[in-house]
């Protein structure tokens, strides 16, 4: 295969792995649903928690985290420059939050970036992570936790890796998203009607068991 048409076979390919909606298909394996039509709407693992269940959930999580490790891993594999390794995270995300197999609609692309972190700035994961479990376990707000990383991300990216441009830049990239996708959050977060979870999330809840039974009883196609 000629080495320059690496790159272009990268970054289509980490916009269609990150376009994987894992939280759409579990949602409608599971229960026969489309998850857009329940809770809040979104495919990633908080939704399909208060959907289907924690371990649905966790399942989730995992596999949008790889789906945004990959991309970066392989272009180091294949040792193409830390910009490319950048790109193709950076793209993942981009399939993820706006995936061409649901009308370019997706996810808030947190579990994405966290995954893309690993490939292209390992160091920030452990500071990230203490950073949204601090507010997650101070406010209850899982919004309020992903939107307080992603400010902080940039940060701890300069302080880990300073005077290195390409990761400062996807720092500033993938927190400019999550904070774009995170804009109806922050309007509920103001006018106090976001849901906070409890300390403690239950499996389902009767009023979530009532919806999903609802919406598959009521349309027939919806049926596993």
């Amino acid at each position: 295969m000629p080495t320059s048409l690496l790159p272009i076979l990268l970054l289509v390919g980490s916009y269609l792995m990150g376009s994987i909606p894992f939280g759409y298909i579990v949602v409608r394996l599971l229960k026969g649903v489309d998850i857009r039509t329940l809770g809040s709407g979104n495919i990633g693992m908080t939704n399909v928690w208060r959907i289907c269940g924690k371990g649905p959930g966790l399942a989730v999580f995992l596999l949008d985290v790889l789906k945004g490790a990959i991309p970066p891993l392989l272009a180091s594999q294949w040792h193409l420059s830390s910009l490319y390794q950048v790109l193709a995270g950076l793209f993942a995300i981009i399939g993820h939050n706006y995936c061409v197999w649901l009308g370019f609609r997706g996810g808030k692309g947190i579990a994405t970036s966290a995954g893309a972190l690993i490939g292209i700035a390992p160091k920030v994961i452990l500071p990230e992570f203490a950073v949204f479990f601090a507010v997650l376990l101070a406010f209850r707000y899982v919004s309020l936790a992903s939107i307080s990383i992603a400010i902080a991300l940039p940060i701890w990216t300069a302080l880990f890796y300073p005077h290195d441009s390409p990761r400062l830049f996807f720092s500033l990239a993938a927190g400019l998203l999550a904070l774009y996708r995170h804009k109806p959050n922050m309007q509920r977060l103001r006018a106090g009607t976001e849901p906070r979870v409890p300390l403690r999330i239950p499996k389902r809840s009767a009023a979530t068991a009532s919806s999903v039974d609802d919406a598959t009883s009521s349309d027939p196609s919806q049926s596993p």
